[in-house]
């Protein structure tokens, strides 16, 4: 195993400084006390080389790649491995890089690393920082962190040039980027990006264009907070297939500039999957936890959360406009807005065949106007052939304007031919008031059975608004109205398999 990966870099660069220091005492000893200036010069040399390798001994490293030896490369060799690993030394960037052109470039099919924390300058707007241009290439960022320490805009710490594959990235900090993280081209393939942090950057945090096939795990993407002309983003994706997410946080990215703010951008990619991830106190004019948007399909979302996401005018948790995307296991907590407007647990905007299974909105809040309200599920108007099934809304509320109203399911007028079942919806309030299901259809075609609604109405407790549905004449609303009292005699009721409950005390 390459020592060098045993030791930190810190731990590296305290030995060197260690080194240089005991070089100049025995320098200063040997000049006092030795007459002969020829014998002088010669022990000295000897001196330090001894000591040197004492020290090198003694803490375990058996090489130190040369760093004089090849100035014409642009990376190191360690000829201590078989595999060849290729240092990125910070001497070798390229301070003069053209815009468009890149400080660092990996050209060959290979394993690099860092040795040392890499500090980009750019001289210009839109330079790369690293680019991989060859197949078949890892970087091992090796627990160090590439920064920017200029305010040169358009920077990209690492870019992913298009037509490559078999490109692994993994195991590090990208830090105070005035650009973006990292940028994935056209037509790349066969990704897999992990152990990484990504914060401070101002357009986006991670970027896949036309990407197909790709790992990411154990991601945390934060802060990356746009400006007035880009919006906040984590992690975006467009055009991209085949992108599997697992393990990771997209959370506070925060734009302050009049622009929308989210955890994770999808436009119009499929076949996508994301499991166990998080996308929190995100903030824009819009804030999305989770947005996959512009007819994406065939993704889907698996045990993650959205939680604290704000807005100025309206908030989502998770929104999906697309065609035959599954969100399963999913929760949305306590998205907020400060406008006259809603927020959303969970919004589904205008597609078709989407199922929401088993997810839960508790805690969404809405803003201060009236008519508006804090809901746990949202349903456009252009939604069809949906799904909703065994999910829990649960006290969303309506913020203190006097119209206020929280929402358990909201279903706007248009949508067709929906189905929600065996959904529980409990104690959605508000000021005006509070609803279970509430489908805005004149002649709804939204099919309804087995759901729970109880205590969803106005926050004094006095009307009580469980179901306001109005079927079509082909269609119906079956619901036993009962009490917590008897609302176990009514298992023995006929056909009690296709019915809604209603307990309103």
């Amino acid at each position: 195993m390459d020592v060098l990966r045993k030791t930190d870099s810190k731990k590296l660069l305290q030995l060197r400084k260690a080194a240089y220091s005991y070089h100049l005492i025995l320098i200063n000893y040997f000049i006092s006390n030795i007459g002969d200036k020829a014998k002088r010069k010669m022990s000295v040399k000897k001196y330090i080389l001894f000591f040197t390798i004492t020290i090198i001994k003694i803490h375990g490293i058996t090489h130190i790649p040369n760093m004089q030896s090849r100035e014409n490369n642009l990376y190191q060799k360690d000829a201590t491995r078989t595999e060849n690993i290729r240092y990125i030394l910070p001497g070798k960037l390229n301070q003069s890089a053209p815009s468009g052109g890149h400080m660092f470039e990996i050209e060959q099919a290979g394993e690099y690393a860092l040795i040392d924390n890499l500090t980009l300058s750019p001289p210009n707007t839109n330079v790369n920082g690293i680019t991989i241009s060859a197949s078949n290439v890892t970087l091992d960022l090796a627990g160090c962190t590439i920064i920017q320490d200029n305010t040169s805009s358009g920077l990209v710490a690492i870019n992913i040039a298009a037509n490559v594959s078999h490109i692994t990235i993994k195991n590090g900090t990208i830090n105070t980027i005035y650009g973006t993280g990292i940028r994935a081209q056209n037509n790349c393939s066969l990704l897999e990006i992990k152990d990484l942090i990504i914060r401070n950057c101002n357009v986006m945090g991670m970027y896949l264009t036309n990407v197909n096939q790709a790992i990411l795990t154990n991601l945390t993407i934060i802060n990356c907070n746009g400006t007035a002309a880009n919006d906040a983003i984590g992690l975006g994706m467009l055009t991209s297939k085949n992108i599997t997410t697992s393990c990771s946080q997209f959370n506070n990215n925060r734009n302050t500039n009049g622009r929308p703010g989210h955890g994770i951008y999808l436009y119009a990619c499929s076949n996508c999957l994301f499991e166990f991830c998080e996308a929190s106190t995100n903030y824009g004019t819009t804030a999305y936890g989770f947005r996959i948007d512009s007819v994406s399909s065939n993704c889907t979302v698996l045990n993650c959360h959205a939680k604290a996401n704000e807005a100025t005018t309206i908030s989502y948790g998770f929104y999906v406009n697309g065609r035959y995307n599954i969100l399963k296991n999913c929760v949305s907590t306590n998205q907020m807005t400060s406008g006259a407007n809603f927020s959303y647990g969970f919004y589904t905007a205008g597609g078709q065949g989407n199922q929401h299974l088993s997810c839960s909105a508790y805690g969404n809040t809405g803003g201060t106007g009236g008519g508006v309200g804090g809901v746990g599920f949202g349903i456009n108007g252009n939604e069809k052939y949906s799904s909703m099934k065994q999910c829990i809304s649960n006290a969303n509320f309506g913020n203190t304007g006097a119209s206020g109203n929280g929402i358990g399911i909201l279903i706007f007028s248009g949508s067709q031919n929906c189905s929600f079942d065996q959904n529980q919806l409990v104690n959605n309030k508000g000021p005006s008031s509070g609803y279970g299901i509430l489908d805005l259809n004149t002649l709804s075609t939204n099919v309804f059975t087995r759901n729970f609604a109880y205590g969803n109405g106005n926050s004094a407790g006095t009307t009580f608004n469980n179901y306001v549905v109005n079927p079509a004449p082909s269609g119906s609303l079956p619901v036993l109205l009962g009490n917590l009292n008897n609302y176990a005699t009514f298992s023995s009721y006929y056909g009690l398999d296709l019915y809604n409950i209603e307990i309103r005390a």
